[in-house]
């Protein structure tokens, strides 16, 4: 069998960082859920105001104000979740796209090279590989997740290697085939 193994070099850019940040607090923890919740029942509330206009005086103005609030509020959440990538992106300096880590993906797993400090993973503890548009996260805990940027968009020699070696159950393709 024929042995493989990538060198990459982590260098995350503002377009790897904002498709990963994207990701992860909005795909995969599902951040969203509470503005839309909370937009869904303002907007109920709007509703039945609205519904009482007949009955109550004020109440168009009041299911204007319910209305407005419930909309405003999760637009400016997801308006300042956006801002508040890009100001990473540049406090982080990641237009010149510096050197992070260093991966080495081998058939015996993944090590993990920061400055002079090594670390490696087996295979077998990854907790989720994701292939995303801009990059491939390894997800080694919940909280932690090395990027690899992908050169070759829609090309996928090392997705492919890193589905032999992570079970199905733990990878996500979010480009297409899960391969």
């Amino acid at each position: 069998m024929d042995k493989h193994e990538y060198h990459i070099e982590g260098r995350i850019t503002p377009a790897v960082f904002r498709s990963f940040s994207i990701y992860d607090v909005l795909v995969r923890r599902r951040r969203w859920k509470g503005p839309a919740l909370f937009a869904l029942i303002m907007c109920a509330f709007a509703a039945a105001c609205f519904a009482m206009r007949s009955i109550r005086q004020g109440a168009v103005m009041l299911s204007t104000v319910l209305l407005t609030i419930g909309l405003v509020l999760p637009i400016w959440y997801i308006l300042a979740f956006f801002l508040s990538i890009r100001a990473q992106s540049k406090q982080l300096k990641l237009s010149t796209a510096p050197l992070a880590y260093t991966l080495d993906l081998a058939d015996a797993g993944m090590r993990v090279t920061v400055r002079e400090n090594h670390v490696d993973y087996t295979w077998d503890s990854i907790y989720l590989a994701v292939r995303l548009k801009a990059c491939t996260a390894l997800y080694v805990s919940d909280n932690q997740a090395y990027l690899l940027p992908d050169p070759n968009e829609g090309s996928g020699p090392m997705w492919a290697f890193i589905c032999t070696h992570v079970p199905e159950a733990k990878r996500k393709d979010r480009r297409g085939s899960n391969t």
